[in-house]
């Protein structure tokens, strides 16, 4: 494991200054409250989680990188902690494909070779799991964690098919089955996404298409709306995360040594707005994760002294 590393990285640093434009909303207005995945839930704190079972490590976004380097990344400020090199066994040219992780802060990161495995975000351990690949059609995927209702302490895996267009599934991570669910509807159908999940219960994903799209969807894999965001350019190294009421997307192109790592763009609905928060963080985001403990709604501001 190497050390740990802080790095304070100053939105716009690493080139220019933040770039914004006014975002498409193309389905809900800016500031309304989409409708939820699922029903119910227990009571919530103010930052929208229940706070019995949340620890602050698990409020953070985690990242994994092409060299299979994890971080903790606090979008709001951008702060970011190298937490060692994952250290996962039988990996022979695999590179990390995508990234989930849950309310306990365990990250679930599936590799190229369509091997998942089980990554402590305390200090990158890595653990095999008994998941066997290509099931249900789903060879390699995009994924995230949803809770099971509003403030719910459960949650479920979400997983989008990202080789021949077969749409949504879930993992079941005690019996490790994968399940299709059905595939997305209207435009986005056999679209790739990532998907990134909150404590309410919602579930979206970040479409490649042209232009990109975050859109949300329902438990049967029906787009439930759209919002294009034609100033974001993908690449080839891309990931998604929800914090704090806003969407944060990385993306990348890996191929080109010119680029100082992936650019962070963050999409807040409240307003529309589409922000380049950091033109390039120093690294190649290849996965990205986010527990259903996150919040939900932008933290209060520090108080007066």
């Amino acid at each position: 494991m190497r050390g740990r590393e802080i790095i304070e990285i100053e939105p716009g640093a690493a080139g220019t200054g933040p770039v914004s434009s006014a975002g498409d909303d193309g389905g809900a207005s800016p500031g309304t409250q989409p409708s939820l995945l699922l029903d119910g839930g227990a009571d919530s704190s103010p930052l929208g989680v229940p706070t019995d079972d949340c620890s602050d490590a698990s409020k953070l976004v985690y990242v994994v990188s092409r060299d299979n380097t994890l971080y903790s990344l606090r979008p709001d400020t951008l702060a970011v902690t190298n937490i060692g090199t994952l250290t996962c066994t039988g990996l022979i040219g695999a590179f990390p494909f995508s990234m989930a992780v849950d309310r306990a802060g365990t990250a679930w990161v599936l590799y190229s070779d369509g091997n998942l495995y089980k990554v402590s975000t305390a200090d990158a351990s890595c653990a095999a799991t008994n998941f066997v690949p290509d099931q249900a059609g789903f060879s390699l995927f995009g994924m995230g964690f949803a809770s099971n209702g509003v403030g719910a302490s459960t949650d479920t895996l979400y997983v989008s098919e990202n080789i021949n267009g077969h749409g949504l599934g879930t993992i079941d991570l005690t019996s490790m089955t994968l399940t299709a669910l059905g595939p997305y509807t209207g435009a986005l159908a056999g679209q790739k996404a990532e998907l990134t999940g909150n404590g309410d219960g919602l579930l979206y994903g970040f479409f490649l298409t042209t232009p990109a799209q975050v859109a949300q969807i329902d438990a049967t894999g029906a787009i439930a709306t759209t919002n294009p965001l034609p100033t974001v350019t993908v690449g080839t190294d891309w990931a998604f995360s929800f914090w704090g009421g806003d969407f944060y997307l990385y993306t990348g192109n890996s191929t080109d040594t010119n680029e100082n790592g992936s650019a962070i763009t963050r999409y807040r609905p409240s307003d529309g707005s589409v922000t380049v928060v950091s033109p390039g963080i120093g690294f190649f985001i290849e996965g990205a994760g986010v527990s259903t403990c996150a919040p939900t709604t932008p933290p209060p501001l520090p108080t007066p002294k």
